[in-house]
């Protein structure tokens, strides 16, 4: 898909992410987290993968599907999921990191 971002959501060790609009095949807002740049040894590779698998794995009302994955033009690694606000949103955050804890 193509995307254009509108905001910065958040940044934390080796990611950022972002509220961008899909605009290309369909028109929606999504949440885009991408690797910051230079981060990109095996370990962080692996990681971010692993929480892009997760992610595309689970299946809760409260979870946004992963819908799009890739390379950026510049080599950096990213994820989409449907962006959402509120409560929503810590409600997934709470389940990710209960999940992840039973990894």
């Amino acid at each position: 898909g193509t995307y254009q971002i509108l905001s910065l959501l958040g940044e934390g060790g080796f990611g950022i992410v972002y509220h961008a609009e899909q605009t290309e095949p369909v028109r929606r807002e999504v949440a885009l987290k991408v690797l910051k740049p230079g981060m990109d040894s095996v370990r962080i590779l692996q990681r971010f993968h692993r929480e892009r698998q997760t992610l595309a794995m689970m299946e809760h009302p409260s979870i946004s599907a992963v819908i799009d994955a890739g390379t950026t033009t510049s080599g950096c690694s990213f994820f989409v999921i449907i962006f959402a606000l509120g409560a929503a949103l810590q409600n997934a955050r709470c389940i990710f990191a209960a999940y992840c804890l039973f990894m």
